[in-house]
């Protein structure tokens, strides 16, 4: 993968620990934008409405979060960046629109995949930080190009593991595929 003008390569095999960089936002089902357009035309077209919306599912995890809290920094409001398709498109297209659920988005997590290796839609990992378990969602996004992180989540992970960009998460495949995504206990 490039980095910068670089291209580098590397082998991470699961279970492991490493930094994640803070994913913005991607468009789920139930998104909706002006003229019944399928995805936005502005990095924030409609952010408020999908946030209020993670912001409640949030708190059914953790009462005591306000909205400011969680969505703190201007990224945490806005959508990802288009880069080459839509703003809030993750690397698989269209298909995201009908397949990615809010409660999915917000338990959300990539990897530099290689094309071999990225995982099918829907694709289930546990990460764990500070005594604290997430199952994420993953095969819809890749990246980050970063040589410093492994991968990217959402700021609803970060905030429930109590982590930020330089933490270190430990990532492995979830055993159980069925098991709902958001927080859970380890034993």
């Amino acid at each position: 993968m490039p980095y910068g003008n670089t291209p580098w390569q590397r082998t991470i095999n699961l279970p492991t620990s490493g930094r994640f960089v803070e994913e913005n936002h991607y468009v789920t089902q139930s998104d909706k934008f002006d003229n019944q357009v399928a995805w936005p035309k502005m990095i924030t077209e409609n952010i408020q409405q999908h946030l209020q919306r993670s912001f409640l599912l949030y708190q059914s995890f953790d009462p005591k979060m306000t909205f400011e809290e969680l969505y703190s920094k201007k990224w945490n409001k806005e959508w990802t960046p288009e880069e080459g398709g839509h703003f809030g498109q993750g690397s698989v297209g269209e298909v995201q629109r009908s397949e990615l659920t809010p409660e999915d988005e917000m338990w959300f997590m990539c990897m530099m995949w290689a094309s071999e290796s990225k995982p099918k839609r829907g694709t289930k990992f546990l990460l764990t930080a500070n005594n604290k378990s997430v199952v994420v969602i993953a095969g819809y996004e890749t990246g980050p190009s970063s040589k410093d992180h492994i991968g990217g989540i959402t700021r609803e992970v970060h905030a429930w593991l109590g982590t930020n960009p330089n933490s270190l998460i430990k990532v492995g495949l979830l055993k159980n595929q069925e098991q709902k995504t958001g927080p859970v206990v380890c034993k």
